[in-house]
């Protein structure tokens, strides 16, 4: 059985989770999934060249701020590095505006900062699930 970090056999306990990471687990539980992406700098000759510039990008809303969009990034990383959920871009959501992201000022701030001859800034549609840990985090069995 795997050892859950109760402090009984010496293992730290794992570090409380902080709001963003609390709220993006109560998203992933009530929508089995969540939009997220990561944004590259692409060879326009080449599309198989990327750079990855920024990654997970999440957008809580199309004003985010730059520092939001960084602490939800970090909180997003945190909960993949827990396992309790995974980052995917081969899987972006059937169904979702991405476009609406592509017009969000920090993705048009990115572009624009980004731009220079023989390379395009390109975002990269992907998803977070939640994962059997992840849930058990959430009942508190964990």
């Amino acid at each position: 059985m795997a050892c859950h970090n109760c402090g009984g056999c010496g293992a730290a306990r794992p570090e409380p989770l902080n709001e963003i990471e609390n709220q993006l687990l109560d998203q992933l539980a009530q929508n089995a999934f969540l939009p997220l992406c990561r944004l590259l700098l692409r060879s326009p000759e080449s599309k198989e060249l990327s750079f990855v510039m920024s990654a997970p990008v999440y957008l809580p809303d199309a004003a985010a701020s730059k520092e939001t969009v960084r602490a939800y990034g970090a909180a997003l990383l945190s909960l993949q590095k827990r396992r309790y959920i995974t980052l995917d871009y081969n899987v972006p959501l059937s169904g979702f505006d991405y476009d609406a992201w592509r017009r969000s000022e920090y993705y048009q701030g990115f572009a624009f900062s980004m731009e220079a001859p023989g390379v395009e800034p390109f975002l990269e549609p992907g998803s977070a699930a939640l994962t059997l840990q992840g849930q058990e985090a959430l009942d508190g069995t964990e």
